[in-house]
């Protein structure tokens, strides 16, 4: 009978422990639910290896005020070598964003707050440049608006450098409803002789074919350039002189610089487009440049014997119309 009161005994104390710790924990898990209730969470930005140290945020998915759902990507971001997607990991409403798309982070620091609304987040807010400043400005005082100034009237537009009063009158090409240029056959062959491009002449023919004229017009109004020297004036649109240094008076590309440094006007486009680079692209030159510091140059040289090539190449070209290869 001793033995039973102690047993009862026993496991009566056992009960009256764990009623205590049950309510004890009751009150600690209420503590804890309310007081998370009132904290927002932070975002950090992940750390994806140990020589990682920033990430580039390539785009935003939500934006501020957008409810938040566990497992919901709220951004994309970059490391030297891979792109990755940022799922929350806490649900509520996106309270505040730090930094913009394009911005290199330093790992493990705060990108974002997710919580409920009203709930207060500068104190996750980082310090330091690149952080974006959401919070709302004062307006500014209007400024008084002022009479719109008068408008000057648009200048007559100048004749392109180089041309003549001639040429700027010059007829353009007409083509028939078929888009076939009427050329004579003497006019072809002067121009094919003379390295004249057809298209580029106005015909003044019955119902503006070329004629032998206009090659002979169009020879005297427009200076005779290389190939050379017409892709690089296409390219940096040089001014051609009058006569070159070339054969038969044709315009060399020594000649476009030597026009341009005597002081005929160059025009050149000076519009700069800047591109922002990759954190890849940014990291792949690096390296290069540090292989290019730290590693011996050598550069190689060969040379072959081309003769048979060369001998080939004439040969195609001789019976190019046999072949196929006219043009």
């Amino acid at each position: 009978m001793c033995k039973v009161y102690a047993h009862l005994r026993f496991f009566l104390r056992i009960f009256v422990c764990l009623d205590y710790i049950k309510r004890f924990s009751i009150k600690e898990a209420i503590y804890l639910n309310d007081w998370s209730h009132y904290m927002a969470t932070p975002i950090a930005m992940p750390r994806q290896g140990q020589s990682v140290e920033t990430c580039v945020i390539n785009e935003w998915l939500k934006k501020k005020g957008d409810e938040v759902n566990e497992g919901d990507v709220l951004f994309s971001y970059e490391t030297d070598k891979a792109t990755f997607e940022y799922e929350s990991e806490v649900a509520g409403t996106l309270l505040d964003i730090f930094f913009d798309a394009d911005a290199d982070v330093a790992v493990l620091t705060n990108v974002a707050v997710v919580g409920d609304p009203g709930e207060e987040v500068e104190e996750f807010r980082p310090k330091g440049e690149g952080a974006a400043d959401t919070r709302a400005a004062e307006p500014a005082p209007a400024q008084p608006e002022s009479a719109p100034a008068p408008q000057a009237a648009p200048a007559a537009p100048e004749p392109a450098a180089g041309s003549t009063p001639s040429q700027a009158a010059a007829p353009a090409p007409v083509r028939t409803d078929e888009g076939i240029l009427r050329v004579s056959p003497r006019a072809r062959k002067k121009a094919a002789g003379k390295g004249v491009d057809v298209n580029m002449v106005g015909g003044t023919g019955a119902k503006g074919r070329i004629i032998e004229a206009d090659i002979d017009r169009f020879l005297s109004e427009t200076p005779q350039m290389t190939s050379a020297a017409a892709a690089k004036q296409a390219a940096t649109g040089m001014a051609a002189p009058a006569a070159g240094t070339g054969l038969g008076g044709r315009v060399r590309a020594a000649d476009l610089f030597e026009a341009a440094a005597a002081g005929q006007p160059l025009a050149i486009d000076d519009t700069v487009a800047k591109v922002k680079q990759s954190k890849m692209r940014r990291i792949i030159g690096r390296r290069m440049m540090q292989s290019l510091q730290q590693t011996a140059q050598l550069t190689i040289n060969a040379s072959a014997n081309a003769t048979s090539i060369m001998a080939y190449r004439k040969q195609i070209k001789i019976n190019g119309e046999k072949l196929g290869l006219a043009n």
